[in-house]
């Protein structure tokens, strides 16, 4: 169950990455692309 936290944490970085990369469609959908890669991840673990 703790690579289930573990990956669920992984997410909090990236929503603080969303404000570096704030209005580059590039890198904003880059990081959504990874938090919904992690989502399904910590879907199948838990």
């Amino acid at each position: 169950m703790w690579l289930a936290h573990a990956l669920t944490l992984s997410r909090v970085p990236l929503a603080i990455a969303l404000w570096w990369v704030w209005g580059d469609p590039v890198g904003s959908a880059a990081l959504v692309t990874v938090a919904a890669i992690t989502d399904a991840a910590d879907g199948r673990v838990a």
